[in-house]
């Protein structure tokens, strides 16, 4: 791996090609890891994975507490005065500090997540707070990885425990099912986990201090915790009141249909990592607004037409492998129509928030996310009093989606004029 690295940072055309390739290659293996595992569990199991990932995604924000997003600000910066010391002992802190919030996020999971339809067995909700310590572990040391400069490196690792988990996973699921699953996972997170900090981060260790310095570093990144949580929970609120309210199996069908945003948050983060550094550097070096906005339009208009012209082969692909493969998850079919424009709604809106960051309004942004989360959950809430059906709360994801895009473009109008 480090020889692949070293030829890559000769050119650095050939380093960017390698780095997407990467991120891509996550993207395409993740997906086909969740395909596989709908398959072999089946709905019902399918979905009580599906509530453990809902719970490690919001267990790893709140284990953080935006230490994450501080860090990916100061290493650098410290790494730039030649303070390595001190920025690996921030990482330490860091991770101790995580790691102990983990801990203690897990036994709050065991002792009130109990009740939850789609997770019933004692056991099962213990190895989820185990897959939380060690994603956060992964988390933590990729930041400082990252934080280092050595983005490839970062990139190159979160493959290899993509393919690890995939490949573990899908040989232990026939026989341990959702159990297997998730220990795979969890083994693959600190395989990786452990040889990353051994390899790139020799001098960084888990350190518990209860000092000021704390507060200072959450003090930076407790505004993107906030806003990581609030946009989490605006993407996934239907879910969390989907596997409160259906059966296992429902849910699981839910979430299967879900792959379908999922494959289109990979695209719209590639697109992401094209277009914000371009339009943050033109926007940096010339301050025309029109020009900015004038090169978004064509990038979204692109990415609207490929989500038009690719509906009818992706719903031909989709009944086809319903049919063939999952004839077990035939309600996704009814669904997959509201969450595929959804997803397209999202692939745009990733294009346009490019503007409202090169203007430096993310909080202005976080605000309107807020008010829609929590028209959202009103619109959840209301479908669960009147005993709605599963494809109400797929309509109810489209709007919200779309909601977030025509905020955005209102916003964006409004600094223009500004």
């Amino acid at each position: 791996m480090l020889n692949i690295v070293k030829r890559a940072r000769a050119s650095r055309s050939t380093y960017l090609t390698v780095v997407f390739t990467a991120f891509g290659l996550n993207g395409i293996v993740g997906l086909a890891r969740l395909l596989l595992y709908a398959s072999l569990l089946g709905p019902a199991a399918f979905g009580m994975f599906s509530v453990s990932q809902l719970l490690v995604t919001i267990g790893a924000y709140l284990s953080t507490l935006g230490f994450i997003e501080a860090l990916n600000r100061q290493v650098p910066v410290l790494i730039g005065e030649r303070k390595e010391k001190r920025a690996e002992y921030l990482l330490s802190l860091g991770l101790g500090f995580s790691l102990s919030a983990a801990a203690l996020i897990s036994l709050f999971f065991v002792v009130t997540v109990f009740s939850m339809t789609s997770l019933q067995r004692y056991e099962s909700i213990v190895l989820v707070g185990t897959l939380l310590i060690s994603t956060v572990f992964f988390n933590l040391v990729c930041s400082g990885i990252r934080g280092k400069s050595l983005t490839l490196e970062a990139g190159g690792l979160t493959l290899l425990k993509t393919i690890f988990a995939a490949i573990a996973g899908i040989l232990v699921a026939p026989v341990w099912g959702v159990t297997g699953i998730i220990i795979a996972e969890a083994s693959a997170l600190f395989a990786v986990s452990i040889y990353a900090l051994r390899q790139y981060l020799p001098n960084v260790f888990p350190v518990v201090r209860l000092k000021g310095r704390y507060i200072s570093i959450i003090g930076i990144g407790l505004p993107f915790l906030v806003g990581n949580i609030v946009l989490n929970l605006s993407q996934t609120i239907d879910s969390w009141f989907t596997q409160s309210i259906f059966d296992q199996s429902l849910y699981g069908q839910y979430a299967f249909a879900m792959i379908i945003f999922i494959a289109g948050q990979n695209f719209t983060s590639i697109i992401a990592q094209y277009v914000q550094p371009r339009v943050l550097t033109e926007f940096g070096k010339t301050k025309n607004h029109l020009a900015v906005l004038k090169y978004l339009h064509k990038v979204a208009f692109v990415v609207s037409l490929l989500f038009v012209l690719g509906w009818y082969p992706f719903h031909v692909a989709l009944t086809y492998a319903l049919e063939l493969f999952y004839p077990e998850y035939l309600e996704v079919g009814q669904l997959s129509l509201y969450i595929y424009i959804g997803t397209g709604a999202m692939g745009v809106l990733g294009v346009y928030e490019s503007y409202v960051l090169a203007r430096q309004k993310g909080k202005m942004l976080m605000f309107f996310y807020s008010i829609i989360l929590s028209v959202i959950f009103v619109l959840c809430w209301f479908a669960k009093s009147n005993q709605f059906e599963l494809v109400d709360y797929a309509m109810i994801f489209c709007i919200g989606r779309i909601t977030c895009l025509l905020t955005v473009v209102l916003i964006n109008k409004y600094l223009a004029s500004q």
